[in-house]
């Protein structure tokens, strides 16, 4: 993947999706390390108050799609993590 994603082994901030059996909710901690690890995620979710309705989570098994904004155009694929 290009961009800040690449950066992301096991955590990323993805919606909850019908494809996603069983995410684990990641603490507050590893959402800041995430921002850190991606600042331009700070440009998306300026201040405290939008990032308020993010969530972290840390996939086992399921389909999902990412999207790279730190680019233009955006960029967005597809990806699996531990599907049978």
């Amino acid at each position: 993947m290009n961009g800040g994603y690449g950066q992301i082994s096991r955590i990323a901030i993805l919606p909850v999706t019908s494809h996603c059996r069983m995410p684990l909710k990641v603490d507050k901690i590893r959402g800041k390390r995430l921002l850190d690890k991606n600042p331009y995620m700070y440009d998306i979710y300026p201040t405290e108050e939008k990032r308020r309705f993010l969530t972290v989570f840390q996939l086992y098994d399921g389909i999902g799609e990412w999207y790279d904004f730190s680019i233009l155009p955006a960029k967005s694929g597809t990806f699996k993590v531990g599907c049978n």
